[in-house]
Order: C-alpha cells, then sequence, then structure tokens
C-alpha cells in the first residue's frame, strides 16, 4: 500500500515518510527515518509497523505521548486521514496516493 506521514503543524512542517513494509520510527534521534526537530518529541518516540495491508502506531514509551486524532494510544491501526500528534508537532496518515502538503 502506498502511504505517507506528512508533518502538518510544527518545526518540520512539510517533511514526509514514504512508508513500506519496513517499520518507521519517528523522534529526535539522527536514526529516525522521520526526524523532527521539537524538543518535546523523545529520541524515538513512535514506530509504525505495517501489518495486515495497513499501518500500526506504536508509542515508544515516549515522555509526552503518541495521540491519534486527539486520544493518547499505546498502539493503534492508522485510517487515511488519522491526525497523530506527537510533542508540539502534527502529523497526518495518508494512503492510496501522494501526499498533499495542503489537504
Amino acid at each position: 500500500m502506498l502511504a505517507y506521514l506528512v508533518v502538518r503543524e510544527g518545526n518540520d512542517r512539510g517533511k514526509q515518510v514514504a512508508l513500506g513494509r519496513q517499520q518507521v520510527v519517528v523522534g529526535r534521534s539522527l536514526k529516525s527515518a522521520l526526524q523532527l526537530s521539537d524538543e518535546t518529541v523523545s529520541r524515538q518516540h513512535a514506530r509504525l509497523d505495517y501489518e495486515s495491508g495497513g499501518h500500526v502506531i506504536v508509542d515508544l514509551r515516549s515522555t509526552n505521548g503518541t495521540f491519534v486524532n486527539g486520544k493518547r494510544v499505546d498502539r493503534r491501526r492508522l485510517s487515511p486521514g488519522d491526525r497523530i500528534v506527537l510533542g508540539k508537532t502534527s502529523l497526518v496518515y495518508q494512503a492510496g496516493k501522494a501526499p498533499d502538503l495542503w489537504e
């Protein structure tokens, strides 16, 4: 499935990462597939896993938590258009099309 994680609000607005079958870590660490320059984001904040034809977000014991559509989650299967908040950074999960930064 063609899917992307796109930063909508925060220091890194416009950054994006393509999601495939590989695990993708999001955080401040230089080793993160999607590195965020937000001091309220943990070094390894969350991970996206590919499962059963879709993506699941997993909180990696972050200090400030991972939120999907306004609710704190430890693990959640994502649907197209889901809003994800990590610290002060807001992202959107897009699937089935190329990312639209202005949507």
